[in-house]
């Protein structure tokens, strides 16, 4: 907690929302490309390219046992995922200091979402065990779109984005959308 490195990054998001988007199953090859003269990614470019955001294209997979969850324990933990079981089976009761302690310490509220439901990889749990404040899953949406194992990404960032309007009437927040 009291780790002294600085870089060009440091302070950058102090006071402002900042929300961490992990897209599952997409390859960074398809942001900015096009196919038949149309943007394959056109509302991630978009983000990509908006000033304020940064991303990071020297990001890459580690993945144990729980792949989904294993990246989600890597973005949020900068830890290497446990090889023999889930990192959130795993590590389910350890504490830990990562990105939603951090942001807490600094004043931030914390949030995750995921169209999935809470109990898939057990993250109802262990969201709550690595400090978020509340966690939004697919028993919280409408399941008005649905797309194989759970809610459209349209739909879920469409009703996504009321909650973190309401949020940031009350400070600023961090929040991990998966």
């Amino acid at each position: 907690r009291n780790y002294g490195h600085k870089n060009s990054f440091t302070g950058l998001g102090a006071g402002k929302n900042i929300l961490l988007i992990q897209v599952e199953s997409l390859q960074n090859i398809f942001l900015g490309k096009s196919y038949k003269g149309k943007e394959i990614t056109p509302f991630l470019n978009s983000l990509v390219n908006q000033e304020g955001s940064i991303y990071f294209t020297n990001y890459h997979e580690l993945l144990g046992f729980g792949n989904s969850s294993d990246a989600e324990y890597v973005s949020l933990h900068s830890a290497y995922p446990n090889t023999i079981d889930a990192s959130y089976k795993t590590y389910v009761d350890t504490k830990t200091y990562g990105l939603p302690v951090i942001a807490k310490d600094k004043g931030y509220q914390t949030l995750s979402f995921h169209g999935n439901s809470g109990t898939y990889y057990n993250r109802v749990t262990f969201h709550k065990n690595v400090g978020f404040d509340r966690s939004y899953f697919e028993e919280d949406f409408i399941k008005d779109e649905e797309i194989l194992m759970g809610l459209s990404d349209k739909s879920f960032f469409r009703q996504s984005l009321p909650i973190l309007k309401e949020a940031s009437e009350s400070g600023p927040y961090f929040a991990f959308m998966i």
